[in-house]
């Protein structure tokens, strides 16, 4: 089943059907905060404004459990046992054994619980305004110290590979806990800005921290920063794609960068790229050679420089399938490109809307997301079906 939520509510699309919720029914607010697909295939849904929890142990049989707070962050402690982050009661357990709380007569202070995070070695961690981060083991909680006066306060918590334990904060850098050592990052330790957005880790084993100044790489115990002093033309990146060489790729603006080793490196009108585009998506062949979409049409790079492939069209996203096929959504329709020719897919094809914003492939059919609603074709390019609001998805874009 495919889960959309939007603006408007969440639609549901099972192989026969599809089904639409919002607020005038199973849902309490239209606004989603955090969803969670349990071992048991339930799917959890928090909603905000009008507080709420929804639980659909299917797509059309669910319960609603009203709130009196924001449930900020739901995680999966045990089978079918279930935590709740709320804002200003602590934490709500819902498991076989019924519903409880736990809050500050089991040790948690701060009852205003912000994220979790179940480790790899089953400890629970819990971060909470004001008092920081408190940890769940054997049966109670204790608090987090660190040799800082202040309490680190995350909006995320991450566990990467070696595990080391992240800490996201909202306007003040990172932390990492790593084998009960504590380390802050900020700007007056080599993180090029204090307001984080994204962490991720590549496959090496390298920590990216995406901010409002730029990125910063994290690897063997140091920072590498990619901003304007590094080359960046600006630090408001478009697009970012990680391929199977371990290159990672930035559109920026009207520039095309991509980082190889510790190397910024722009490709540009040396190497071909079109000035004055915009890198919007990127897809990769199985011969590892990169494909760009941009607002100039589809770009190639064969490993030296930019070929144009022949397809003057805005780009939005690209989907390399299974089955060697590359799929452009673009301002006109979706273009296959296969064995160096184009099929173009249109209305007259059963493409509901010519203006797609996205691809995706699931199994053996490819999802197109337009502006007028959702459209299915299997990989032949035969058209499936359509959604709109009139078979009632939420909304049509």
């Amino acid at each position: 089943n495919i889960w959309i939520w939007t603006a408007y509510g969440i639609s549901v699309i099972t192989p026969d059907t599809i089904v639409s919720y919002n607020n005038e029914n199973a849902l309490t607010d239209n606004n989603v905060q955090d969803v969670l697909v349990d071992s048991r295939g339930r799917v959890h849904m928090a909603t905000y404004f009008n507080n709420g929890i929804t639980i659909f142990s299917d797509p059309f049989t669910y319960e609603t459990l009203p709130q009196e707070e924001i449930v900020r962050d739901i995680i999966e402690v045990g089978p079918g046992e279930i935590w709740y982050a709320t804002q200003g009661m602590g934490i709500l357990v819902s498991g076989d054994q019924g519903d409880y709380r736990l809050d500050k007569e089991n040790g948690l202070d701060g009852e205003t619980v912000l994220s979790l995070l179940k480790d790899s070695q089953g400890k629970i961690w819990c971060s909470t305004y004001p008092d920081g981060v408190f940890i769940y083991e054997e049966g109670s909680f204790h608090h987090l110290s660190t040799p800082y006066e202040t309490e680190p306060i995350a909006e995320e918590l991450i566990e990467d590979s070696q595990g080391r334990i992240w800490l996201r904060g909202f306007d003040d850098g990172v932390w990492m806990l790593d084998n009960n050592i504590f380390r802050h990052f900020d700007i007056s330790n080599n993180l090029i800005h204090d307001d984080v957005g994204t962490i991720f880790e590549d496959r090496f084993g390298n920590i990216w921290i995406a901010t409002m100044g730029g990125v910063s790489k994290f690897g063997r115990a140091i920072f590498e920063i990619y901003d304007l002093d590094m080359g960046l033309p600006a630090v408001s990146i478009q697009s970012v794609y990680y391929d199977l060489s371990g290159r990672v790729w930035f559109g920026v603006l009207d520039h095309l960068f991509t980082i190889q080793g510790d190397k910024l490196l722009e490709i540009g009108e040396d190497q071909d790229f079109p000035p004055e585009s915009q890198p919007f998506s990127f897809a990769e062949d199985q011969n590892h050679n990169i494909y760009i979409g941009t607002d100039n049409g589809l770009q190639y790079f064969n490993g030296k420089s930019i070929e144009k492939e022949g397809l003057n069209k805005i780009v939005y996203s690209l989907l390399y399938t299974t089955d060697g096929q590359l799929w452009c959504g673009t301002d006109s329709g979706v273009h296959i490109l296969k064995n160096d020719e184009f099929q173009l897919l249109g209305k007259e094809d059963g493409l509901v809307n010519l203006k797609v914003n996205s691809i995706m492939q699931m199994d053996n059919v490819v999802c197109c997301a337009t502006e007028g609603g959702l459209s299915l074709f299997d990989l032949s390019g035969q058209h499936i079906r359509n959604y709109t609001e009139e078979d009632g998805l939420a909304s049509a874009v």
